[in-house]
């Protein structure tokens, strides 16, 4: 799995943010959500939000992506700049960065 630092994670918050999309990752074998939405949250499968400690207990945001194996990535997308295309979904976080990092330019 790959290293992901708190730094890194922060960039995509606040790409996030600053772009307005929804971002859901999905993890194989685990019962609850990591979520980013204007917040960072912890959803259970029904996208109810549960207390962070109850669905990930310590970790932080980046340590979960990197100690959870990643099922998907689904991205909403909001806003006029994204009429062609409401939603995208990607298999791997190297995926999901890489075009996150496209938002930059």
């Amino acid at each position: 799995m790959p290293v992901l630092r708190r730094e890194d994670f922060q960039k995509i918050y606040l790409t996030a943010k600053k772009t307005h999309l929804s971002i859901n990752f999905f993890f194989k074998n685990l019962r609850y959500i990591l979520c980013i939405n204007g917040m960072v949250c912890a959803k259970n499968k029904n996208f109810e939000i549960v207390p962070w400690q109850k669905a990930f207990g310590s970790k932080m945001p980046h340590e979960i992506l990197t100690t959870f194996e990643l099922e998907k990535v689904e991205v909403k997308l909001k806003g006029s700049k994204y009429e062609h295309e409401k939603e995208k979904i990607f298999n791997n976080i190297e995926e999901f960065i890489k075009w996150v990092q496209t938002l930059h330019n």
